[in-house]
C-alpha cells in the first residue's frame, strides 16, 4: 500500500499503480505514485514525497498565477506612488529655501493695474479695518455738436433769423418760447463754449429766449450735470416780415434778422436775468 499526502487529505494506492497519477481533490495538482520509505509509528502524519506536475489548465493553477499578477500590479503602482511623493516632496523641500525674490518668482508677482481701474492709496497703518482712498478716473463731460435740435423745431416757417453766440465758458442749451400764454417752446438748440449758430425760418411773432448754461450734458433729462445756470434774456424778441415795393415797382419782403450774445457784454443791446429750472421748462413739449 502506498500512501500520498496533499492539502490535508491521505490518498492510498497498490504497488502495481507505480508511475501512474493522482489528482488532488482541492488544489488540483497532479500527484505521481511513487515508492516511498517506511513511516515511522511514533511520528506525526508527515506527507509523503511525491513531486507535483503544474497544469495551467486546472483552476487551482489559474488562480494562482492570477493573483500572482495581481500581487505584481499592486506593487507596480506602489512604487509608482511613492516615487511621485518623493517628487513632491523635494519641490517643495526647494521652493521652502529658496530666498524672498527667487520665491516671489515662483508664487507669482502682482500685474500693474490697468489704466482707468480704481487702486487704494493713502491707507493709514493705524486702526483695524480702515479703507484707504479710491482713485477713480476723471469723468469725460460729455457734449453735443453745436447745431444740434435739443428739441425739435415746430410752428416755423417764417422769414426772420436769429444768430446766437455763445462767448461764455460754458455750453449753452438755447430755447426759443412764445411770450403769449400759454407758453409754447418752439425750439431748443445747443451752442457750444465761444461758438454761434445763426436760426432761420423763424415766424412773425413775439419771443422769450431762454437758457441754461453749465457742463457735461444729459440727454435723457435735458440737463447739464455740472454749474448748471438757468436765465432769460432781458426783453422780448419782435419778429416782424414787411412787404415792401423798390422803385422800379419790385414786390419784395422786409423781415426780422437779430443778433444776441449770451454773455453779457460792455453796452451790449440785451441783458439777461437768472431764472429758476420750472421756469425754464415752461412750455416744453410732453415726453
Amino acid at each position: 500500500m502506498i500512501k500520498l499526502y496533499c492539502c490535508g487529505e491521505d490518498y492510498h494506492a497498490e504497488e502495481q499503480h507505480l508511475g501512474r497519477r493522482i489528482r488532488c481533490t482541492r488544489c488540483g495538482r497532479i500527484l505521481v505514485i511513487e515508492e516511498a520509505g517506511p513511516i515511522s509509528t511514533s511520528s506525526s502524519r508527515q506527507p509523503t514525497k511525491h513531486s507535483a506536475i503544474p497544469n495551467s489548465g486546472s483552476p487551482a493553477i489559474v488562480s494562482w498565477l492570477t493573483r500572482l499578477r495581481r500581487r505584481k500590479s499592486a506593487s507596480l503602482l506602489l512604487a509608482l506612488a511613492g516615487i511621485t511623493l518623493t517628487g513632491l516632496a523635494l519641490r517643495l523641500a526647494v521652493v521652502e529655501f529658496r530666498n524672498p525674490k527667487e520665491q516671489a518668482k515662483v508664487v507669482g508677482q502682482p500685474k500693474p493695474l490697468a489704466t482707468g481701474t480704481p487702486r487704494v492709496r493713502d491707507i493709514e497703518p493705524t486702526g483695524i479695518g480702515q479703507l484707504g482712498k479710491l482713485e477713480f478716473p476723471a469723468r469725460i463731460p460729455f457734449s453735443l455738436p453745436t447745431g444740434t435740435w435739443v428739441i425739435r423745431p415746430r410752428g416755423i416757417g417764417g422769414k426772420g433769423s436769429l444768430r446766437i453766440e455763445n462767448g461764455t465758458g460754458l455750453d449753452a442749451a438755447v430755447k426759443l418760447v412764445t411770450s403769449t400764454l400759454p407758453r409754447k417752446t418752439i425750439w431748443m438748440l445747443y451752442v457750444r463754449s465761444k461758438e454761434a449758430k445763426a436760426i432761420d425760418g423763424v415766424r412773425v411773432g413775439s419771443y422769450l429766449l431762454r437758457f441754461a448754461l453749465g457742463m457735461d450734458w444729459d440727454i435723457a433729462t435735458r440737463k447739464f450735470f455740472q454749474n448748471q445756470q438757468f436765465y432769460e434774456a432781458g426783453g422780448q424778441l419782435e419778429f416782424s416780415e414787411t412787404e415792401t415795393e423798390s422803385s422800379s415797382g419790385e414786390l419784395g419782403i422786409k423781415y426780422t434778422e437779430i443778433e444776441i450774445s449770451l454773455n453779457e457784454v460792455p453796452f451790449g443791446n440785451l441783458q439777461r436775468a437768472p431764472i429758476n429750472e420750472t421756469v425754464f421748462d415752461e412750455g416744453d413739449p410732453a415726453e
